[in-house]
């Protein structure tokens, strides 16, 4: 198996990070957009086509979708760029508006909620699609670097989605989470090892202490694996189990990479005059979505399993 993106893919890349760091590093950007939708990053990706790449519905469309919402994870951009660019297009959205939260359930904590265009709401089995107008939002007090809202809407309200929308949702929400969660932890990992390898203790790098490496090395490689997991779904975006488990393998990780980074940074990785806080605070949002790892690990077993899944037969 080949998992190198080829010219193409990496051409796309490139574009999207230099288009969106016109707008300053992703530090500095993310401290100047804290706490609210980055509306001018998602239209620099609008007007450039970069959030209709979905929508020739192939597996290349897909996976190009992701490395998008990728991308734009790994730059801290604070908008919806995977709810739009891979999530909307696969569920079938017609004409999607440009800021689209993701719902689960009638009540449900959605990011950008107050900021949004729009909500894709998932409701059990049916998938409605709510304008702005049609829901309550209410802001959430949160010291997370997302801005929180507790949306709900009243049933029957909205536009209906055809059948299936609720399963392609799913998929798409899973891969994009897994993707967010890869680039968050990737970030954080990147931070937190350039300052072990400039922090002296005892006249030796920080880094250079083997307890500390093998907690970054296995950090790193739970973000690498969360990433191609990601991938690997957005290209089967067919398939219930590998969007399940790349979102339940990356909700696992995000805990421990959070423990792991902040441990070996110490006391400033708390301080909001330090970047890791802006990768690392984005993962307990990010694994808690959509139901956490243990929904994530049911649905993979249960599309691994169905007939267990389903309970036993009755004669």
């Amino acid at each position: 198996m080949d998992l190198r993106l080829d010219s193409e893919q990496d051409s796309i890349v490139d574009a999207v990070a230099a288009l969106l760091r016109r707008g300053g590093r992703p530090p500095e950007r993310a401290r100047q957009v804290s706490g609210r939708l980055d509306a001018e990053a998602l239209r620099r990706l609008d007007d450039t086509g970069f959030l209709d790449v979905a929508g020739d519905g192939s597996p290349r469309g897909h996976l190009t979708a992701l490395l998008i919402t990728e991308q734009a994870a790994r730059d801290l951009v604070s908008a919806p760029v995977g709810a739009r660019a891979l999530v909307a297009a696969y569920t079938g959205v017609p004409d999607p508006p440009r800021a689209i939260g993701l719902a689960f359930g009638q009540r449900s904590i959605v990011r950008w909620g107050t900021d949004v265009d729009a909500v894709l709401m998932l409701d059990g089995a049916a998938v409605r699609l709510l304008p702005a107008g049609e829901v309550t939002a209410e802001r959430v007090p949160s010291r997370m670097t997302y801005p929180l809202a507790r949306v709900s809407a009243r049933p029957g309200r909205g536009t209906l989605l055809g059948d299936g929308a609720a399963a392609r949702m799913t998929r798409a929400w899973r891969a994009g989470l897994a993707a967010e969660i890869a680039a968050a932890m990737t970030g954080a990992v990147d931070v937190a090892r350039a300052h072990v390898t400039a922090r002296t203790q005892f006249g030796r790098p920080i880094g250079s202490l083997q307890a500390v490496q093998h907690r970054l090395a296995e950090a790193h490689v739970q973000a690498q694996g969360s990433m191609w997991l990601a991938r690997r779904a957005a290209w089967d975006l067919g398939s219930d189990r590998q969007a399940a488990l790349a979102a339940a393998y990356a909700a696992s990780a995000a805990g421990p990479v959070f423990d792991a980074v902040h441990q070996v940074v110490g006391a400033i990785g708390f301080t909001t005059e330090f970047d890791l806080h802006l990768w690392s605070l984005r993962l307990p949002v990010l694994a808690a979505e959509l139901g956490g790892p243990r929904a994530h690990a049911a649905a993979a077993a249960a599309a691994q399993w169905p007939a267990r899944a389903q309970g036993p037969a009755r004669g």
